[in-house]
């Protein structure tokens, strides 16, 4: 028979030294390394980047609908006046200037504040001793197209039964000479075909002391 001892064990697997309780103390306190914290700053990183290329897209959708919703015609019929009239018009790179002559009017801040909201925008004066005009500004930009140009345009407004004056193309540009209401309507038809922004536009007052009415000689130019 023999004997089995397991307490008198001396073999150096069952050997074995208790540690002091304060070391085993000290183990606990020690923080667990947390892996997942890189992880969770690198994906916030990541979430802040998308957000932030979210928000550049949606404020970008807005301006180009903020661009579609402008109606020059509109515009236009709406700041119309006998006395007081439209001298000039013109596209400058993102901007859509209408210049209107405002000499009679006495109180320029009351009129301008009339102006700004009934088309709810800013619109500016200059005065120079006699001489007063405000100017309406909108945001406006330039787009290509490559199914039109301007042959194409003057071979559509030749044909169009809404315009009733001369039109004339000479040296890549178009050349009209119109009445008020009638710039408004070229104005109109250009926004319904969706060529508003493919050209550029200078326009500007013929002064007709013989007569009251009022002619815009107009040019139509590609954008550059």
């Amino acid at each position: 028979m023999f004997e089995i001892n397991l307490l008198n064990k001396t073999d150096s697997q069952t050997n074995f030294k208790k540690k002091p309780i304060t070391d085993i103390i000290k183990q606990k306190d020690i923080p667990i390394k947390n892996d997942n914290k890189g992880n969770y700053i690198l994906n916030s990183i990541v979430f802040l980047i998308l957000c932030f290329f979210i928000y550049i897209g949606y404020n970008n959708n807005n301006n180009n609908k903020y661009y579609y919703d402008i109606s020059p015609g509109n515009i236009l019929s709406l700041i119309y006046s006998d006395k007081n009239q439209v001298i000039d018009i013109k596209t400058d790179r993102n901007k859509f200037i209408i210049t209107k002559d405002i000499s009679d009017i006495f109180d320029v801040n009351k009129e301008q504040s009339y102006y700004d909201s009934l088309l709810n925008t800013k619109t500016y004066v200059s005065v120079k001793e006699n001489n007063k005009k405000i100017y309406f500004m909108y945001n406006w930009y330039n787009h290509k197209d490559d199914n039109w140009n301007i042959e194409k345009l003057y071979n559509v407004m030749k044909k169009s039964d809404v315009l009733t004056s001369e039109v004339e193309l000479f040296k890549n540009k178009i050349i009209m000479v119109s009445e008020y209401n009638e710039m408004i309507n070229l104005f109109n038809i250009f926004k319904s075909l969706n060529v508003l922004y493919i050209f550029k536009y200078e326009i500007e007052l013929f002064e007709n002391k013989m007569s009251n009415i009022n002619y815009y000689k107009i040019l139509i130019l590609p954008n550059d």
